[in-house]
């Protein structure tokens, strides 16, 4: 069987395009069932106010309760891959896109994006999953 990329992913919204000027979840919570790994693409457009006081940090949250009440922080010995995202800069980092992931052992992750100070930024992430269990993953076309 070829195996390529399309079959061996799925793409999930992570955060819903929207300016942002408070700490959040993700929009939805990623099921890693049957993956290996998630890679979080998040597409900055406009960010208005950052700076090194005002700034939002993304992490990645993870746990293996569906509605993760049992969620945790994930760091490099959990299952991060890369490192945190900080939007800390209007100047340069309006429409940059930054990534990072996740290969732990729980179940479910989520993005999450906490502000310090009073930033503004508006922004939208993806979720990607792949090494999926079971090829194709499936039909993803808009319905």
């Amino acid at each position: 069987m070829l195996r390529d990329t399309i079959d061996d992913m799925k793409v999930t919204s992570a955060f819903n395009y929207a300016s942002r000027t408070a700490t959040a979840n993700g929009t939805n919570i990623i099921d890693m069932r049957g993956f290996g790994t998630c890679t979080f693409i998040v597409q900055l457009a406009t960010v208005t106010t950052a700076d090194s006081s005002n700034y939002f940090t993304l992490t990645l949250e993870a746990g293996d309760d569906s509605s993760l009440t049992d969620g945790a922080a994930v760091t490099a010995s959990t299952g991060l891959l890369g490192s945190n995202l900080v939007i800390n800069d209007a100047t340069t980092q309006s429409n940059m896109v930054g990534m990072m992931g996740y290969v732990g052992g729980k179940r479910y992750v989520r993005l999450v994006v906490t502000e310090t100070g009073t930033a503004s930024a508006a922004f939208s992430a993806v979720a990607v999953q792949s090494l999926s269990a079971i090829q194709p993953v499936g039909d993803q076309a808009f319905a």
